[in-house]
């Protein structure tokens, strides 16, 4: 105990790491990410979140929770011998990376880090429209991730259609990693 009155004690939270975004829920999302991984994919010189991503730049997000060193080697073709998508899509790399297949990208690491079924998984009727513009080979990871509340935040908004951003993909990230007990 202090030995006289008005001793104050001063704390701030760290900062390590923590790229301000001026979005309170995109600095918490890259805080919990970052507590765990270092994630080089989050570059300071490109850190526009609302821009939509291709397919090489969202699975570098996803190869550094694996994690996996990428290198400059192609990385559509180790995300398919990785199981993270399917042979079709190996010349992707350039491509804008659709919501569905970022959902599934990201649903399969999940099962790289615990062992989920993810087929049959039967999802309430008012999203059978939402299921049925999602490409076929996606379709059981979205919806895995409706019934498992990795899409909670943005359900509503959600296009499969429509080229992910990096703020939406780093929140399914997250999610996934809450899923799998490391954050």
């Amino acid at each position: 105990y202090p030995e006289k009155s008005g001793a104050i004690a001063v704390t701030e939270t760290s900062r390590t790491n923590n790229a301000k975004t001026g979005d309170y829920r995109l600095d918490a999302i890259i805080r919990n990410i970052t507590s765990k991984y270092e994630m080089p994919s989050l570059s300071a010189k490109n850190n526009d979140y609302s821009r939509q991503l291709t397919v090489n730049e969202g699975l570098k997000y996803l190869f550094d929770i694996i994690p996996y060193d990428y290198g400059s080697a192609n990385i559509t073709e180790k995300a398919v011998r990785a199981g993270l998508l399917p042979p079709q899509y190996i010349n992707s790399g350039a491509q804008p990376m659709r919501t569905d297949q970022a959902i599934h990208a990201a649903v399969s690491v999940l099962r790289k880090k615990v062992p989920v079924d993810i087929t049959d998984v039967s999802v309430p009727p008012e999203y059978d429209s939402l299921l049925n513009a999602v490409q076929e080979p996606f379709r059981d990871s979205v919806a895995f991730a409706i019934n498992n509340g990795i899409l909670d935040e943005y359900i509503d908004g959600i296009n499969p259609e429509r080229p992910v951003t990096a703020y939406e993909l780093l929140a399914i990230i997250e999610k996934i990693l809450i899923c799998a007990g490391e954050i």
